[in-house]
């Protein structure tokens, strides 16, 4: 049996590494309590918090592996049911011999052990002491007499308790690589299995060591051999492990460069399938590297969502030549850098959002190789801020004179954080739920992007564009905003940072515009902003040669737009030489600043109304994405589990259409698992992918509720999906045969079309219609109409136009674009419709065009609109 490790063992716990134990253990008490825990979302690309980073380095390169040794060793006494570690490898320490340590992470897998580093002639003091603790009781030696002296070999047996072997006693780098290979895997010289691919070994370069290097991790954790080639030879010695051993499948490390497409070619001539990780330098092959580890059909899952990094020098090979099984059992990928800069490969993947690299609480731990002169703290500086998430943006848009502020967040946020007043302030101090009228609306689903907050007392009057009548409107210089931290993004841990606005101070007088074209009933009078309300004072004079006839009308309160009637005394109807007018000071802005005079003369109209803009909203989800799962017989399938995306998340609506999954179904069980396991989940969120492998042959067979089950104990899973048994459980899951496609998701966009002037078959008086046909719609902007705004679609578009009433859009109607006569602040003319798909490419975004034909609609001179095209739309 292993030696136990004493009180004052081999090395104590760092609180780093104990806190990662302690936070490993209660997610796993977590999930085995209950499927239904959910926690947040792994944060995508960046971390909502970067801890501050581990650095192990010694006064040289061999106390800086013994120190990568310690850290291991309190990673690996730390794991539940593990053994205490008792062995360590030991090789040279030389640059020229790094060839011989590159091969050894998958061997300190098979015996639980770090790897230390040594002067070829003698055992160094910090190496000697590591060895001495009373734990170690077996050192493996790699590589030779010229490597490692018989005389270090002396030095280590005289340690008391500690017994010595020698690997790879002759021969080269790639000699020992092969006779390691030939002791690793699930069982003896059988390389470890990836998914999908059987059993897998890594091919690099012996010429250069970077590559090789960022492998390391992946090596260990899935017990994959390195073999070692030179750039342009497959060596015999290689060829005959690859064949003798069965390898199925291997991955290439690095350009043709490194290993170039004779060697391939070489491999692929075994019967063995191949592909390669690379990257324009080495740089971009580690960052490569970990992408493969975290992406879909990663090739070990614990990557996932780990939450840990490794940062290391990229031209010299000292300082993490021996990180691999350390970072193996963290499951992180190996980043190599410049010592005093961040190559822009690491920058942008540290940055992207296409790969998980926080943990189950978006934090992310960075532990670096080798002191500063290998990686300076600038360097590293870099790597942390590019690594940590920003916090959400969000504008703030309010007015002197308002009784209300809107709130615009960068992403969608949870609905009730945006609803909570005490999370925004006034002054110093957050809001008091008495000084808000009502509820924050933000809408009525579980995210929005958008919150408006409305004072006390305030009301909103029929064709108001916004509530007045609060008891403490806002004033110039008033500062409001959002607190720091505590709205929290809809899924992910980022946070809102905080928002400070200021009320900027209103002297200017509102601007009006008077719309009174030839042929025109009415007139139309528009302001730049909300204006007070007026009881009959203000009075609008119309002339027609000396025909002077006053005509009085009332401004409700916090309208931007308001009708007159043209007098019967001028027969209804305007002519060309009549003027509209209103005196100054009549109208005044809810800040108290007064309009000024204004007069407008009827012209003959020649020109013809064109777009002004189109504007569309953001997505919204209405219908959620799901893929059935069959089991029993294969020749007679039943529906036995569904899988649901879940509303508020990232998959609901049309992104829910974009996931597959694969159930692959399997007789053969993988190396990597246990032998009670039957089933196995994966889930990609940056490629929108679920891998489920389940295990079927004649002595193990997986259920579908044990596939279910699997599914619901996954964080990620939860996070996005919900599944369901149909009542078939005990059923074998039926291989889906590759990725089947998740279907059903819809979601949903708002059109407005606005023109420079008031249209006659948009006029509610009007027996007219616009000719909605004649108004043609590029939805993915690739230059093909895909529908027009009454209702035709052209080609494979989806598009359906739907009702608007569910939300509270009175103005919206099914099946085609119609006139907003209802809407306050609208112009007559402007067309409105909700339309729907289930494709994201398939609904109008602002990178859509338009095709606008003459005589989609007529003004009241009745000039019809001119052909134009409009070639981007706009938020509104």
């Amino acid at each position: 049996m292993p030696r136990r490790r004493k009180t004052d063992g081999l090395c104590r716990s760092s609180s780093r590494y104990l806190h990662r134990r302690i936070g490993r253990a209660l997610m796993a008490l977590a999930l085995a309590a209950s499927v239904l825990a959910t926690g947040h979302n792994p944060a995508m690309g960046a971390a909502a918090e970067v801890e501050k980073p581990t650095r192990l380095a010694g006064t040289d390169r061999y106390a800086t592996a013994v120190k990568i040794a310690e850290a291991y060793v309190t990673e690996v006494e730390g794991t539940t049911s593990r053994d205490d570690v008792n062995t360590a490898i030991l090789t040279s320490g030389l640059d020229e011999h790094f060839g011989y340590t590159l091969p050894t992470p998958a061997l300190a897998k098979l015996y639980n052990a770090p790897v230390l580093l040594t002067e070829p002639d003698e055992l160094p003091t910090v190496v000697s002491t590591f060895l001495a603790k009373p734990a170690i009781t077996t050192v493996y030696i790699v590589g030779n007499a010229e490597v490692v002296s018989a005389e270090v070999e002396s030095q280590v047996a005289a340690i008391s308790g500690v017994a010595v072997n020698r690997i790879a006693d002759a021969g080269s780098a790639y000699d020992a690589a092969v006779e390691i290979a030939g002791l690793v895997g699930s069982t003896p010289g059988s390389p470890g299995e990836v998914p999908g691919e059987g059993r897998t070994v890594l091919l690099a370069t012996g010429e250069n060591f970077a590559d090789a290097l960022a492998a390391g991790p992946l090596a260990y954790r899935g017990e994959h051999p390195i073999l070692l080639v030179p750039t342009s030879e497959l060596p015999a010695a290689v060829s005959a492990f690859l064949r003798d051993s069965l390898t199925d499948h291997a991955i290439i490390l690095g350009g043709t460069s490194a290993v170039d497409a004779a060697v391939e070619n070489a491999v692929k001539l075994l019967g063995i399938t191949t592909e390669r990780w690379q990257g324009a330098d080495r740089f971009g092959t580690a960052v490569n590297i970990a992408q493969e580890l975290l992406g879909t059909d990663a090739p070990q899952e614990c990557f996932d969502d780990s939450g840990e990094i490794g940062l290391a020098y990229a031209w010299r090979s000292p300082d993490a030549i021996v990180s691999g099984p350390l970072l193996g059992e963290l499951c992180a990928p190996l980043l190599l850098i410049q010592r005093t800069v961040l190559p822009a490969a690491v920058t942008d993947f540290l940055k992207s959002d296409d790969y998980a690299t926080g943990d189950t609480a978006g934090k992310l731990r960075i532990t670096v190789f080798g002191g500063t002169a290998a990686v300076a703290s600038t360097a590293l500086s870099a790597a942390t801020r590019a690594a940590t998430l920003v916090d959400v943006g969000a504008t703030v848009a309010a007015f002197d004179g308002g009784c209300h502020f809107t709130v615009t967040f960068a992403a969608p946020v949870r609905t009730a954080d945006a609803q909570d007043v005490t999370h925004y302030f006034n002054g110093n101090e957050p809001f008091r739920p008495e000084e808000v009228e009502g509820t924050i609306d933000a809408g009525n689903e579980t995210s929005t992007t958008r919150a408006v907050v409305t004072l006390a007392g305030a009301l909103r009057e029929a064709d108001a564009t916004v509530p007045t009548g609060c008891t403490a409107p806002l004033e110039g210089h008033d500062r409001i905003g959002i607190l720091d931290g505590e709205i929290r993004v809809a899924t992910g841990s980022r946070r809102v940072g905080r928002v400070d606005y200021f009320v900027a101070d209103d002297d200017t007088a509102p601007t009006l515009t008077v719309n009174a074209v030839q042929g025109s009933t009415r007139v139309w009078i528009e302001a730049d902003e909300p204006l007070r309300a007026v009881d009959n004072s203000v009075t609008v004079v119309f002339r027609r040669g000396a025909t002077r006839v006053s005509q009085p009308v009332a401004v409700p309160a916090g309208v931007t737009r308001f009708e007159v009637t043209v007098p019967t005394e001028l027969g209804g109807e305007l002519k060309i030489g009549d003027s509209v007018s209103i005196s100054a000071n009549r109208i005044r802005d809810l800040a108290g600043n007064a309009t000024r005079a204004i007069r407008k003369v009827v012209v003959r109209d020649t020109t013809p109304p064109r777009v002004s803009k189109i504007t569309v909203t953001e997505p919204h989800p209405v219908a959620q994405a799901s893929v059935t799962l069959a089991g029993g017989d294969a020749q007679v399938p039943v529906d036995s589990l569904i899988i649901r995306a879940k509303p508020g998340t990232a998959t609901d609506g049309t992104a829910g259409n974009e996931w597959t999954i694969d159930l692959d179904v399997r007789s053969r069980r993988p190396s990597s698992w246990s032998v009670t396991q039957t089933t196995s989940v994966q889930i990609s969120t940056p490629n929108h992918h679920i891998l489920v492998v389940a295990l079927s042959n004649a002595t193990d067979q997986a259920t579908v509720r044990q596939v279910a089950d699997d599914l619901a104990a996954r964080r990620e899973f939860n996070l996005l999906f919900t599944v369901e048994l149909l009542g078939f459980d005990s059923d074998p899951p039926i291989d889906t045969g590759g990725r089947k496609r998740f279907t059903g998701g819809a979601s949903t966009v708002d059109l407005a079309v606005h023109w420079t002037e008031v249209a006659r078959e948009c006029d509610p008086l009007s027996d007219l219609q616009a000719q909605t046909r004649l108004i043609e719609i590029d939805a993915d902007g690739n230059g093909v109409t895909d529908f027009a705004l009454d209702g035709f679609t052209f080609g494979d578009s989806d598009v359906t136009f739907v009702d608007g009433e569910p939300d509270g859009s009175d103005s919206i109607e099914p099946d085609r674009a119609v006139c907003d006569t209802i809407t306050p602040g609208v112009r007559p003319g402007t067309l409105v419709a909700r339309v729907r798909s289930g494709r994201g490419d398939g609904l109008p975004s602002t990178q859509s065009s338009a095709l606008v034909r003459k005589g989609a609609i007529t003004d009241f001179a009745g000039n019809p609109n001119a052909r134009q095209t409009v070639s981007r739309f706009q938020s509104p």
